[in-house]
């Protein structure tokens, strides 16, 4: 039952908190232990490292594509989109629609979220902005 709970928490926190712009739900979702952000802790330590994404893609969308759980631990896979209409990392937006993909294990306690280990693609996001070439061979044929 408790893995159940679980999975429902972390669900939420797509669907309510990040797709719905609700950072009140994170107070719920996220425990105030949560190890976040550069020292951060708690919802706001969640929350930061968010913003600025939100902020170049306004309309970004998380779609949860697994998710599953056993005992204190989910386990979510998703896909986001969103269109980069403001400035990322001091580069301009391009109006692209991007689409990206990330994988967390999340650990609850007491129905809160307590930590997450995070993994998502950042050389396609880098990719996406033409931080780096489609055609990473490009790199190498320029280092030589």
């Amino acid at each position: 039952m408790a893995t159940v709970n679980n999975e429902t928490i972390v669900r939420s926190l797509f669907e309510q908190a990040l797709n719905k712009r609700d950072s009140a739900a994170l107070n719920n979702l996220i425990s105030p232990d949560y190890p976040g952000f550069q020292g951060l802790r708690g919802p706001l330590g969640f929350e930061k490292p968010i913003l600025p994404l939100i902020q170049a893609f306004p309309d970004i969308q998380w779609h949860i594509e697994d998710l599953f759980g056993t005992g204190d631990k989910v386990v979510a896979r998703w896909k986001w989109e969103g269109t980069h209409t403001a400035s990322f990392n001091g580069r301009n937006p391009t109006g692209r629609s991007v689409t990206n993909e990330g994988l967390a294990i999340f650990e609850l306690e007491d129905s809160q979220i307590v930590n997450a280990h995070l993994l998502t693609d950042r050389l396609a996001f880098l990719q996406a902005l033409d931080v780096l070439p489609q055609d990473l061979n490009q790199l190498y044929r320029q280092a030589n």
